[in-house]
């Protein structure tokens, strides 16, 4: 997502949060290999699935994204970091039974608070040009 907007004024922001989140994706795959989990392929399959439709959307614009683009995938990181702080919480909460560090795990939840203030932040700088008409 980063490499299509250079031009934000809050892509060291964002690139900042990718670096994180990739991190975070990285722990979850290894405390998902130490529980024992296997990972549901179909779901992850489904999920790159909407992702690619959800980009297929019909906005008018050929060449260019909608000023509202940004403002929308945004929406969904939050969506997607919120959801994390509560998986690290409901981890959190297990972490004895399932032998995980809880010290680490406030940590990552830490991290996904600090990374929903910087998306608060861009969602504020994006939300007022989001339906501006630039045609």
């Amino acid at each position: 997502m980063t490499s299509q907007y250079t031009d934000l004024s809050m892509h060291a922001e964002l690139v900042t949060l990718t670096s994180q989140v990739k991190r975070d994706r990285a722990v979850l795959l290894d405390i998902i290999e130490r529980v024992g989990v296997r990972p549901q392929r179909h779901k992850l399959v489904a999920g790159r699935f909407g992702e690619a439709v959800g980009r297929l959307k019909r906005n008018g614009r050929v060449w260019s994204r909608s000023p509202s683009t940004p403002l929308v995938e945004i929406e969904a990181i939050q969506a997607g970091v919120a959801a994390k702080l509560s998986l690290w919480q409901t981890l959190d909460a297990h972490a004895d039974t399932l032998g995980l560090d809880v010290s680490d795990l406030a940590d990552l939840q830490d991290r996904a608070r600090s990374q929903l203030l910087v998306l608060e932040q861009c969602h504020g700088g994006l939300a007022p040009g989001a339906f501006a008409d630039d045609s």
